[in-house]
């Protein structure tokens, strides 16, 4: 059996379901990983794509505004709404600058768990903030972004940037963790060693 390798979406949404409803969400990941990859089947990738080009291009919204505005009918709304709440965001990055960011892998007890960033914020003062961007409607409960937060940390041990987390719909973005780093873990161990038993059942 191919041995799970989930992104860090895929993990966000195990870890946010309810327990009752993790091992459905494995087996939908499961079924998603072997099937091949098709650009019109990911939902948000060309307003992923939106965020990273807006902040290493122009960084005034222009490429988020253009990706909702030529939207199919079926996303107008959803991307729409993304674009109206990335607007609220760009004040945050006026006095930083882009740099590229780098995929790694967070080590999870036993489970590889696949980080890619859009995006790296980097101050005058030396602060960096590694960036993942979540669009998704469903709200995050604190755990969960507690345990991202820790994922995206996990991935680039030794580095010094702040990871951080934009839930977009929200106009939120969350660089702190809430709980003591040892419960966190402990908890994303308990969630690897979950995900692993749905994916082989």
């Amino acid at each position: 059996m191919l041995e799970p390798h989930p992104n860090l979406t895929s993990f966000i949404n195990f870890a946010n379901a309810s327990e009752r409803s993790r091992e459905t969400v494995v087996k939908k990941i499961r079924l998603q990983s072997t099937a091949e990859y098709s650009p019109a089947t990911d939902y948000w990738k060309r307003m992923r794509d939106a965020t990273k080009r807006d902040r290493a291009t122009t960084r005034d919204g222009a490429a988020v505004f253009a990706t909702a505005a030529n939207a199919t009918e079926k996303k107008q709304s959803a991307f729409g709404e993304i674009a109206a709440r990335w607007e609220g965001l760009l004040p945050r990055w006026a006095d930083s600058h882009y740099q590229p960011p780098k995929a790694g892998i967070a080590r999870l007890w036993g489970l590889d768990v696949s980080v890619s960033p859009r995006f790296i914020e980097a101050w005058p003062t030396g602060m960096r903030e590694r960036t993942f961007v979540y669009f998704n409607q469903k709200t995050l409960s604190i755990e969960t972004i507690d345990e991202v937060l820790r994922v995206i940390q996990l991935a680039y041990p030794g580095d010094d940037a702040t990871p951080a987390l934009i839930d977009v719909r929200r106009n939120k973005v969350h660089t702190r963790l809430s709980a003591d780093v040892v419960d966190i873990d402990d908890r994303i161990a308990a969630l690897s060693e979950e995900f692993r038993m749905g994916w082989a059942a």
